[in-house]
Parts: structure tokens; C-alpha cells; sequence
């Protein structure tokens, strides 16, 4: 599982979120990261896991 596709995504979206915890530190963004990470890794085992990239990658970034 680590090495396939979606352990590899998993990974870099966790990473990323760790990064932009640390970046901001704001609470509002630690509790929203949290809740979306914990939403994104649920939805990742789906077969939906392209769009759920997509919709994180609209959603995080303006």
C-alpha cells in the first residue's frame, strides 16, 4: 500500500498539510486540514481518488 499510487498521494497530501500547519499555525487552518485531510484519506480508498485530488487541490489552493 505504501508504495502504490494512492499511498504515494496519501503521503504528499499529509506532507503537505504538515507544511502548511507548520506555515500558518492558525487554528481555524489546523482544525479545516484536519478535517479535510481525515476526509481526503477516507475518500482516497474509493475508486474517486482523481477527483478527490482535484477537488483538494481547487479547495487548498485559491
Amino acid at each position: 500500500m505504501l508504495f502504490s499510487p494512492q499511498g504515494v498521494a496519501i503521503g504528499s497530501i499529509a506532507i503537505f498539510f504538515a507544511f502548511l500547519n507548520r506555515l500558518y499555525k492558525k487554528n481555524f487552518l489546523a482544525a479545516f486540514s484536519f478535517h479535510h485531510l481525515k476526509k481526503t484519506l477516507t475518500d482516497m480508498v474509493t475508486p474517486s481518488s482523481i477527483s478527490v485530488l482535484q477537488l483538494t487541490g481547487r479547495t487548498v489552493i485559491p
